[in-house]
């Protein structure tokens, strides 16, 4: 997650969408990171609106923050995880979340399954980020990832800077 109390939005870095990328372009834009490890990095909407946009608002109260983030089609999210969960460090790590041993119609399969999931398999939905306690949404905007074109553009009404996010992953 980024913030940029100097150009008014914070960048909440759903999994699995092209956060990575939008971080390296606007990290000299924002004087608030929270980057590295995914804990802290993917902090999801409530989290944010509770603990750290409240805190904001307490110290910096005239600044408003307008909060956005990608969200990818789903069935195309969970596909990606599947493969993430598949690559060899997995393996090599005899990680309980490695999905290179199963097909990704199994790995489906476990995922909408009832009950409680095998561990490569339990991951949230895209709703779970984006929801505050009450079952709002609680970011402002919502770009698609099949069109990185509106962040550029939001981003660009934010700061005056063209911004070019770049393909990393």
């Amino acid at each position: 997650m980024q913030i940029s109390t100097n150009h008014g939005f914070a960048f909440l870095c759903m999994p699995k969408c092209v956060s990575t990328s939008i971080e390296r372009a606007i990290s000299t834009l924002c004087n608030i990171n929270f980057s590295g490890r995914a804990r802290i990095k993917h902090i999801n909407a409530q989290i944010f609106t509770e603990k750290i946009l409240s805190a904001h608002q307490a110290l910096l109260p005239s600044i408003q923050i307008e909060s956005f983030c990608v969200m990818r089609e789903p069935l195309e999210w969970i596909e990606s995880w599947y493969r993430y969960r598949s690559r060899e460090k997995f393996k090599k790590e005899h990680n309980r979340n490695d999905t290179g041993h199963i097909s990704y119609n199994d790995f489906i399969t476990e995922y909408i399954s009832k009950g409680t999931r095998k561990p490569f398999a339990k991951i949230r939905t895209q709703y779970d980020f984006l929801k505050l306690r009450n079952g709002e949404i609680g970011i402002d905007l919502i770009f698609p990832l099949e069109n990185m074109g509106l962040v550029e553009q939001f981003l660009f009404e934010k700061t005056n800077s063209k911004i070019i996010i770049p393909r990393i992953n």
